[in-house]
């Protein structure tokens, strides 16, 4: 979980982030009270999930499957907006969420 105030998305935070998140997750592969992990995180981008995998070292006995959870755009537009409405997110996110989900499903 993160919680940074200011939340700041900038190349610094960016690798800040990857770095943190594969340090964690090689923990949880060597501990061997561990049989099962679930990793779970927003990727929008097959580069994160690589860079991920790439920058963990594990055992070979580790086995990795990616799933994708994706909403309607209905779904995702009437929870965006309600984000909107709420002062959590900007009135754009609704464009560009939607016009990402589109080419992330081409």
């Amino acid at each position: 979980m993160l919680d940074a105030d200011p939340f700041v998305v900038n190349e610094e935070t960016k690798t800040m982030m990857m770095q943190n998140i594969a340090f964690l997750l090689a923990q949880f592969l060597c501990c061997t009270v561990y049989e099962n992990i679930v990793f779970s995180w927003v990727m929008d981008e097959q580069e994160i999930i690589d860079s991920i995998v790439d920058a963990v070292s594990y055992k070979e006995a580790v086995r990795i499957a990616a799933f994708s959870l994706v909403g309607s755009e209905k779904c995702l537009t009437k929870r965006l907006e309600k984000d909107v409405a709420n002062g959590i997110r900007q009135p754009d996110i609704v464009a560009r969420l939607c016009a990402l989900k589109r080419q992330m499903e081409k």
